[in-house]
Parts: C-alpha cells; structure tokens; sequence
C-alpha cells in the first residue's frame, strides 16, 4: 500500500535510474537499460522511450494504455490504480506553450520526469472514482475509453511547491502526463466506439 499522506512526488529520470526506489531494480545493458518491478506492488503505464544511453525499458508496463474486457478485470484494475502508487513519464521543456496552448518541443529539447501519483491518498482516490463513475453513466454497455489526465495536478503541485523545489523543476512548461483505460465490450454492433463517441477523459487536480 502506498503512503496515504504523500500526494505526488517528481523524480527525474537520471536520479530515478541512479537510486530507484523501494521496489525497482535497474539492470543496464549495452543499448539499453531495464527496469523491473513487481506488477502487483505498484501500477507503471510508461512507454519504452530513449535517452543519451539508448532505450529506457520499464518490464511488464503496458504502457500508457491498459485494455479490459469484462467487468472482473476492470474491478480489479480500477482497485488497483486506487490503492498503489501509479508511476507515469512526463516531460518537461523550458520553452513556452504556442498559441494553441500545444507545447512544440523535440527530444533533444525536452527533460523526462517520473511522475508517481499516490492513487490511495484521499483526494486522488475520490476524483478517479468519481471519473470512472460518470464514465461509466455515461454509456450503455458499449466499448468505452477513458482518459487519466494528471496534468493538472502536475501543474498545481510544481506552482505550489515553486519555492522549495529544485531549480531542475522551476519554470518548465510540462508535457502530456496521463493514462488510459480501454474497456472492450463483447457488443457486436458498437458503433458508438467505433466512431469515437464513448471516449471519456477527467483530470486529476491537485487542491492543497
């Protein structure tokens, strides 16, 4: 179980890789570098991705996406991601969003950051409930999609903490930082997913 006073936590790669925490154990190889963990201690949704020193590997990750299809599995799915720490990869970039409010960047400009989200701490927990909830209101036993967003609650903890931070963290502009559950419906005619009407999204806020 993960520690319920401890909201969010931000590690840059580099230092998460150097000194994993209780759990992770990285094993580098020539070209690329694997990370294990147990998938029943704690939820991980990061995407293979590269570095100066080849490929970054999370084992037994699913990435950004974790796909369901019946209801056994999307309750312990949704028990799990309300109890454990959930770990995703955001990046982090000094230059300002354009216009649109799309932040343009490239690798070479970006800096990746582990974000760990505490999925049990109250507040946490109560927003993803509330989210599935309404998802799940919200269709009638078709196939649905469902977006995590934390990127407001990324937003808020680095503004709230500005001044005790590291200055790695201070005046970045945060790239897309979420997740996704993708329930598949045995419906033999679901149209309403297959043309993109039961995808859902919420955001995670961060309020202290």
């Amino acid at each position: 179980m993960a520690d319920r006073r401890i909201f969010m936590e931000v590690i840059k790669v580099e230092d998460f890789l150097l000194n994993p925490p209780q759990g992770f154990v990285v094993n580098r190889h020539s070209g690329h570098t694997l990370v294990k963990f147990d998938p029943n201690s704690c939820c991980v949704f990061i995407d293979e991705f590269n570095m100066d020193n080849g490929k970054i590997i999370f084992q037994f990750s699913p990435g950004r996406k974790f796909v369901v299809d019946n209801l056994g599995d999307y309750t312990k799915m949704r028990k799990k991601i309300t109890s454990q720490r959930i770990y995703l990869l955001a990046s982090a970039s000094d230059k300002l969003p354009s216009w649109g409010g799309e932040l343009t960047e490239t690798p070479e400009e970006s800096e990746y950051f582990i974000v760990a989200l505490n999925g049990s701490h109250p507040l946490v927990r109560w927003q993803i409930e509330q989210g599935l909830d309404q998802t799940i209101s919200s269709v009638a036993g078709e196939s649905y999609s469902v977006e995590i967003d934390l990127s407001q609650a990324l937003h808020g903890w680095v503004e709230r903490r500005k001044n005790v931070l590291p200055s790695v963290l201070k005046g970045k502009s945060w790239g897309i930082c979420s997740f996704t559950l993708k329930y598949h419906s045995d419906a033999l005619f679901d149209f309403p997913f297959w043309f993109g009407l039961s995808k859902r999204n919420f955001k995670i806020n961060y309020r202290y």
